[in-house]
């Protein structure tokens, strides 16, 4: 049993990924777990805002 990191693999383009707040491309993955397990944690480069994405969302995070 590995008592590691958790480890998680996104199936998602990041660079399809746009900023809610300023429409911005230029995004990251802050965290694959945002506030809970079920969410990925993204941050905006240009505005610096923070988002989520609920992982068992339909389709990919907004584009």
């Amino acid at each position: 049993m590995n008592r590691g990191e958790p480890s998680f693999e996104l199936p998602l383009d990041v660079s399809k990924v746009i900023c809610p707040h300023c429409e911005s491309s230029a995004v990251e993955i802050e965290s694959p777990f945002g506030g809970s397990v079920s969410e990925v944690l993204f941050r905006c480069l240009k505005c610096k805002s923070f988002f989520h994405w609920v992982k068992w969302q339909p389709g990919r995070p907004p584009e």
